[in-house]
């Protein structure tokens, strides 16, 4: 399941969403916040729009009710969801794994909550930051990762430090931190045995044999 935010929330019965958004009376609307026209049911397809956009997995357990979700500080309208809420979700549709983006992740991606939740993240130097950027290739049953760390920008010497070294401000006395090494944290198989894949990063091969298993790409 593939979704910019999270999946939607779920509050017991039959589980519909995955229906509802390929129903052909799904409406257009140009902002998914609440007006007073709205009826019962528009605020409904808003619902569940603003909570694939934004909603997002929870790190720990906690505060969760008992469906798996919980509060999220985005907002009232979004909310943070859990191991329960996942497996029914991913249960009840099919399903093996939640790709989704919204969070800046350091080295691009990251694999949580027993490998079931993947953020994949194509913005590099984030609002300026130093962040690296990832992709995900899927075929043959099976999932690739490429994590791509940028060159780190250079460091800026404070006015303080520069009168300590006699430096210039004119010419810089310090060199280029070193470029970070492309990255996806720890070895895994290639498919068919074909060794590392060519270019940039590496792209490992990911198989989800065991529901237990956990590790992290950071």
């Amino acid at each position: 399941f593939c979704v910019h935010g999270g999946i939607p929330s779920y509050a017991g019965g039959p589980d519909v969403r995955i229906q509802a958004l390929g129903d052909p009376n799904f409406p257009r609307f140009f902002s998914v916040e609440y007006n007073d026209t709205d009826n019962a049911q528009m605020r409904l397809y808003k619902r569940l729009t603003q909570e694939l956009l934004w909603n997002d997995p929870q790190d720990g357990e906690t505060m969760l009710d008992q469906f798996g979700f919980g509060p999220n500080c985005r907002g009232p309208n979004v909310c943070s969801f859990g191991l329960k809420a996942i497996k029914t979700f991913l249960d009840n549709h099919g399903l093996e794994f939640i790709i989704r983006a919204h969070e800046m992740k350091q080295e691009g991606l990251r694999v949580a909550k027993s490998a079931q939740v993947i953020t994949v993240f194509t913005s590099s130097h984030y609002c300026g930051g130093d962040n690296g950027s990832a992709a995900l290739y899927v075929a043959d049953g099976k999932l690739r990762f490429i994590s791509h760390m940028p060159a780190m920008k250079p460091m800026e010497m404070s006015p303080v430090r520069r009168a300590s070294t006699g430096a210039s401000g004119d010419t810089p006395t310090h060199g280029t931190m070193p470029r970070r090494r492309n990255s996806v944290g720890p070895s895994m198989p290639m498919m068919n045995g074909a060794g590392p894949a060519r270019g940039p990063a590496t792209a490992p091969v990911f198989r989800r044999n065991n529901p237990d298993q956990r590790f992290s790409l950071r």
